[in-house]
């Protein structure tokens, strides 16, 4: 599971709309579906929003992006 999936498996857990999670980290919509979708990169600030908002630590958000980005990158190296 990457992390945009866990994000929006959270996200419908807690009832939390992507319109409520963009006006709380203070990002539009398509930024959200971007970020859990397209698995881009987020800020340590958006980060820290989205730990306090979803109830996660952020240690383990860090953690799981960085096995992401890991992935991403031996995919994109071994092609």
């Amino acid at each position: 599971m990457k992390l945009g999936e866990f994000i929006e498996l959270t996200l419908w857990y807690k009832h939390i709309s992507k319109a409520e999670l963009a006006k709380e980290i203070g990002c539009s919509e398509s930024s959200i579906g971007r970020m859990i979708y397209d698995s881009m990169k987020l800020p340590p600030m958006k980060m820290q929003k989205l730990s306090k908002i979803l109830d996660v630590p952020l240690e383990i958000l860090f953690v799981w992006q960085g096995y992401d980005l890991a992935n991403r990158y031996k995919e994109e190296t071994t092609e």
